[in-house]
C-alpha cells in the first residue's frame, strides 16, 4: 500500500461512519484541513488514527499497523524483521 492508497482508505472509514464536519464538530483538535491533507496525501499522525478509530470503532491496531509499514518502506525496511537495521 502506498501513501495515497492509505489516504483514501482513511477517507473510505471516515466517510462510512462521519462527514468532516461531524467528525471536527466531535473532535475540534482537528481543522477540516488537516483532515483533508490526511485524506489525500499525507500520512496521518497517531493522534488522528485514535481519533479515528474512537469516533467510527475502526481497529485502532490495523490503522497504526498499516501506516506503519508505509513509514518503515519509505526507510527501506520490508518487514517487522528488518526493524533491527534501524538500530
Amino acid at each position: 500500500m502506498k501513501t495515497k492508497d492509505f489516504c483514501e482508505w482513511i477517507k473510505g472509514i471516515r466517510e462510512d461512519k462521519l462527514t468532516t464536519k461531524e467528525f471536527t464538530d466531535k473532535c475540534p483538535a482537528f481543522h477540516p484541513n488537516t483532515i483533508k491533507t490526511y485524506e489525500k496525501d499525507r500520512l496521518p499522525d497517531v493522534d488522528y488514527l485514535f481519533a479515528l478509530h474512537k469516533l467510527t470503532g475502526f481497529s485502532f491496531d490495523e490503522l497504526v499497523s498499516k501506516r506503519t509499514a508505509i513509514k518503515l518502506q519509505s526507510l527501506g525496511i520490508e518487514n517487522e524483521f528488518d526493524i533491527q537495521k534501524l538500530s
